[in-house]
């Protein structure tokens, strides 16, 4: 494991109580809670996270802002010492359905 940090993009004022983010395993049947308590956080539209690897995955965002769903993705293998960026954009809860149902 090591450290990696995600600048959320697109709209502003995320943060641990308006917005969740897991880790989406590719090679094996698994999801992890990114940015969350004992782990990392999710602050000033940073996650923070702890305990990901150099495995495949694909890191899902969503947050609700003023009753407006967003999300965000980046599918990818983590680097250590590397940042991302994940932009996040309006949708519909059936759009976002759709793409979860797709992964």
């Amino acid at each position: 494991y090591f450290p990696l940090e995600f600048t959320l993009t697109g709209v502003d004022g995320l943060d641990n109580s308006n917005t969740s983010a897991w880790a989406i395993f590719d090679e094996f049947n698994g999801v992890w809670p990114t940015g969350v308590s004992s782990w990392g956080s999710i602050e000033n539209n940073v996650i923070y996270e702890t305990h990901l690897g150099a495995v495949p995955l694909t890191l899902v965002v969503v947050s609700v802002v003023d009753n407006q769903l967003y999300y965000g993705y980046l599918s990818f293998t983590p680097a250590e010492g590397t940042g991302y960026t994940i932009n996040m954009e309006v949708t519909t809860e059936a759009a976002l359905d759709a793409f979860l149902g797709g992964l």
